[in-house]
């Protein structure tokens, strides 16, 4: 049915042109009009400063000149970029194309453009007419009478993002500056030479290309890799030279796309080291019911029959004192600087845990004996049972009501752990109420069956606050806790903890935790404080 429309209008069309009369016919082919189209599609604004595409070095956009009965006509481009002969496609190398005829201006209809030069470009048409014309497109461009004839102007600007040229500086943990790959900078005979258990810090310091992304893969480390950090240490434990590793920068998204991976032309000779193989300051922690683990300085060699070095003390209020036997001593499958030992029984967070060790056969890497210690004390760590997005305050959304709004809020720049924290702060306390609170909603799920828990929130009382108490309730079923905050270290993240009892959460009525601060227990003029990471552990009874 279409076919036949089409054939009609063009039937008619022809009517039209045999029925008029040659006056009438010049007339027709005297029409003139301003249009042009692009490769990349329509982007028809005109040129008030805005980039209207955006392409990489070595990619080309073709203009076309649709303009009808144009007195004169031409195309103008950038130094440095090319015009391109017609009768290639996208795969071929477009510089075999390029037609060295013609510099920055061509007459032609049809401008192939290759952008060869980073930065802001600029494509430009310019025709002149007899008579006034105007180009019709997002926004009108009109013609200007230039002597006796009509010019019309349309300039796109292009950003042309330049070939990705990774460069990087590696300094070492004194913060010397090493090696620079734009300055030039080269340690002697090209070798950075540290002892094991050191880190090179590295730093991207590419300027060329607009990357968006980075990934350093410096397989001799420790770290192995790290993805999209300009700045990141990598600690090597080995003993030997290596490859410093490479950095490969990336431009995703709705960047023009773009990858390139450069490697780092100099060698890490890793020494043996100087320092004691102690163990690290993180100390001991509870892995599971009858499993310790502990980090230590430096990279360990395999070893075997060290179970009897190691001692295990166990006080429990119940009553229990004693040891309790090392069935296992080895490496860690996951991290090759910590140690993990199994015992004969289970611990619980009421025990209080002291491990102890006799040097032995356990050696780094760079072949030091690892170092005594003695009555290292358990941190038992994990078994929180609130949302740590919720509790933490990191999701910031509707899981809180800040019914005093004046006076708590969150935020998003302080916090103990993560990005955010819950913040009260009153410049002048006369300005409050008898109290301000905030509460927990409903989307905490907020259930809580009845036990024993160790109850814990971090707090940071500024430094020029005098806050004497805060007060937490829980609500399903009420139990308020008064936390003295007359001792507290002001200036720095303080954990508290207490032992609580909680009777079983009522089914009737969401269950929610209440912060409440006093306007009497603010004993100077105003106080700011911060909490962050509330936890709730079961007390683990010793049977």
């Amino acid at each position: 049915m279409k076919t036949y429309i089409k054939i009609i209008q063009v039937f008619l069309f022809l009517s039209v042109l045999v029925s008029c009369s040659d006056d009438e016919l010049t007339a027709l082919s005297d029409l003139t009009d301003a249009t042009w189209t692009v490769s990349e599609g329509n982007n028809q604004t005109t040129n008030t400063g805005g980039i209207d595409y955006i392409k990489a070095v070595g990619e080309y956009i073709s203009f076309i000149d649709l303009s009808q009965n144009a007195l004169t006509h031409q195309w103008e481009i950038d130094e440095e970029n090319k015009y391109l002969k017609t009768g290639f496609n996208a795969k071929d190398s477009l510089p075999l194309f390029i037609n060295s005829s013609l510099g920055t201006i061509t007459k032609d209809k049809a401008a192939h453009v290759l952008f060869l030069k980073s930065g802001i470009n600029e494509v430009t048409i310019t025709n002149t007419f007899k008579d006034s014309v105007n180009f019709f497109g997002k926004d009108i461009i009109p013609s200007v009478k230039k002597g006796d004839v009509y010019e019309i102007t349309r300039t796109w600007k292009v950003d042309v993002y330049a070939n990705l040229e990774p460069e990087f500086k590696i300094s070492n943990q004194a913060g010397t500056e090493l090696y620079n790959s734009i300055s030039g900078l080269m340690p002697t005979d090209g070798i950075i030479e540290i002892e094991a258990g050191e880190y090179l810090t590295y730093q991207d310091i590419s300027t060329v290309g607009r990357a968006n992304e980075n990934l350093w893969r410096v397989t001799a480390s420790n770290e192995k890799t790290a993805q999209s950090k300009e700045t990141v240490n990598f600690t090597f434990f080995k003993i030997g030279e290596f490859s410093a590793g490479s950095l490969n920068l990336k431009r995703t998204g709705d960047l023009p796309a773009g990858s390139e991976t450069r490697e780092i032309p100099i060698t890490v000779k890793v020494i043996q080291s100087s320092q004691p193989f102690t163990i690290a300051s993180t100390g001991v922690t509870r892995a599971a019911s009858n499993k310790l683990s502990f980090n230590v300085s430096g990279e360990l060699k395999n070893f075997t029959g060290e179970e009897a070095n190691f001692n295990v003390s166990v006080v429990n209020p119940n009553g229990f004192n004693g040891n309790i036997a090392v069935t296992n001593a080895a490496i860690s499958s996951t991290n090759t600087t910590t140690i993990e030992l199994t015992l004969a029984g289970d611990i619980y967070n009421t025990d209080e845990v002291k491990v102890s060790y006799t040097p032995g056969n356990i050696q780094s890497v760079d072949n030091r004996t690892l170092e005594s210690f003695t009555d290292e004390v358990v941190e038992f760590t994990g078994g929180n049972i609130l949302n740590y997005d919720h509790f933490s305050f990191e999701s910031m959304g509707n899981e809180w009501f800040l019914q005093n709004a004046a006076q708590w809020s969150f935020s998003s720049s302080f916090a103990n752990s993560g990005s955010s924290s819950l913040s009260f702060s009153v410049a002048n306390k006369a300005s409050m109420g008898a109290n301000a609170k905030v509460q927990s909603t409903g989307n905490t799920d907020f259930k809580v069956a009845a036990g024993d828990y160790t109850y814990s929130l971090y707090i940071y009382i500024d430094a020029s606050s005098d806050l004497s108490k805060l007060v937490t309730n829980f609500s399903g079923p009420w139990n308020p806790q008064s936390w003295d905050l007359t001792g507290v270290e002001k200036g720095k993240w303080v954990k508290l903890s207490k032992v609580i009892t909680l009777a079983d959460y009522d089914n009737t009525s969401a269950g929610k935790l209440i912060f409440q601060v006093n306007k009497s227990d603010i004993v100077t003029e105003g106080a700011t404080i911060y909490v962050d990471d509330i936890s709730l552990v079961p007390v683990e009874v010793r049977p």
